[in-house]
């Protein structure tokens, strides 16, 4: 069995990076604060105070089947960017992620059926769908992965608000990094970006209780 985790610190550009894409939530923070809207203080710092409609994109999921917004519509969404060749971040992430998942049927199994985890691999040239199936099954069966061209990445990546870089001297290397956002995004049903969730500061546990205070949260503003 292929080895996922290794024992290299992830590079300080990640944390830039991560700034980066960080900073899209921090826009809407602001914006929406100016409008007047607010967030329940055990929430703040995770759920946006407005949630943001995704536009249109094209992927394709680790069975080879078409991804788009539409997939999305109708269940919760836990979405992480990454890709399989990370040495530590997404295995830490999706380790939290599937944790949470389980965690969740437990607690709250009506939900858990309403919801799912998304790995969206930002790096094409290595991860095919089948390297994609196999990576996510050892983390959870029911976890999907998500590819798609070069293009089609960078596009969905900009509309989900994430961030990636491949840094790569020349176009043929192989033995590469690549520079990515660490956020989980959490996507309603109504495929809107509601939340950004950080795996590296909590438990499966504890993610699963913030997913299930902002669902009610959210669940219970919609009420007429």
């Amino acid at each position: 069995m292929r080895l996922w985790f290794n024992r290299y610190l992830l590079p300080a550009a990640l944390l830039a990076g991560a700034l980066l894409a960080g900073g899209t939530l921090l826009f809407s923070w602001y914006h929406a604060m100016e409008r007047g809207q607010s967030v329940p203080a055990e929430l703040q710092g995770m759920m946006l105070p407005a949630s943001r409609a995704l536009e249109p994109f094209q992927l394709v999921d680790h069975k080879g089947a078409p991804f788009t917004l539409d997939n999305l519509r109708g269940q919760w969404s836990l979405v992480f960017f990454g890709y399989t060749y990370c040495p530590d971040i997404c295995p830490l992430g999706l380790g939290v992620l599937s944790a949470m998942l389980t965690d969740l049927s437990s607690r709250n199994p009506s939900l858990r059926q309403r919801s799912r985890g998304i790995f969206i691999s930002v790096d094409p040239q290595r991860d095919t769908p089948k390297v994609l199936q196999d990576y996510v099954a050892f983390f959870g069966s029911d976890l999907l992965g998500v590819t798609g061209t070069a293009e089609q990445l960078q596009d969905a990546a900009r509309k989900f608000g994430a961030y990636f870089r491949i840094q790569k001297e020349k176009p043929v290397d192989t033995d590469y990094e690549v520079v990515h956002s660490s956020s989980v995004l959490l996507i309603s049903p109504q495929a809107h970006l509601v939340a950004m969730l950080d795996p590296k500061l909590v438990s499966g546990e504890k993610m699963a209780d913030q997913f299930m205070r902002i669902v009610k949260s959210l669940e219970k503003e919609s009420r007429p």
